[in-house]
């Protein structure tokens, strides 16, 4: 995987070149991104050896729970998408997109964690365990969209190098953006998500 792996270095060193150019014109401070951002390059770095040793068992999800059900209506290079019951995400996706339905009535949280990809998530007819639970979401080259329940009781978020960012009825634009959401009776609820999403170019939208 040779050629992939060019790929991502090189693509590693066009962002580092944008982030440094950015700074020189005044639009960004370049070190405050990469203090933020720095924990991406590891996870890349990370994941594609995850992908080298995991190459040639398509049907394995990387750092999925033994109790994880999935149900894959499709599985391709391009991304897969599916349905779980699993109550606490693990999902890692280094070239494609991860679109995943979830049906829990004791959700926990997780991670999600994409290089170049979408993180499409849909927790509409999610139910959460009892006390406070997180969410982490991070991604380098891809956008990111997250349904929840309209009356869960959420924390957002969201931060963005490059891209729009929508949290319900609130949004910002413009280079490195960040928005936080927090709905009325989340500090009174006994059960809680707090989502974190931290993404280097993409847009996010969490409804």
């Amino acid at each position: 995987m040779k050629s992939s792996s060019n790929l991502i270095w090189g693509l590693i060193f066009i962002a580092a070149g944008v982030i440094f150019l950015l700074d020189n014109y005044g639009h960004i401070d370049a070190w405050e991104v990469v203090k933020t951002y720095w924990p991406l390059l590891l996870v890349a770095i990370g994941l594609k050896i995850l992908w080298d040793v995991k190459q040639g068992s398509p049907a394995t999800v990387i750092g999925a729970p033994s109790n994880q059900q999935w149900e894959y209506s499709s599985k391709k290079k391009s991304g897969y998408a599916s349905t779980s019951k699993t109550d606490l995400l693990s999902e890692s996706n280094i070239m494609g997109d991860v679109k995943l339905t979830v049906h829990s009535e004791q959700f926990q949280g997780g991670s999600v964690n994409t290089v170049f990809g979408d993180t499409k998530l849909d927790l509409s007819n999610i139910q959460l365990a009892d006390g406070e639970h997180m969410l982490r979401i991070s991604g380098v080259f891809g956008d990111v969209k997250i349904d929840t329940p309209q009356n869960l009781a959420i924390q957002v978020t969201g931060n963005t190098l490059a891209g729009d960012i929508t949290i319900r009825e609130y949004k910002k634009s413009g280079i490195g953006q960040s928005l936080t959401y927090q709905s009325e009776d989340y500090e009174t609820a006994d059960k809680k998500l707090h989502i974190n999403v931290s993404q280097v170019f993409g847009d996010l939208k969490i409804y």
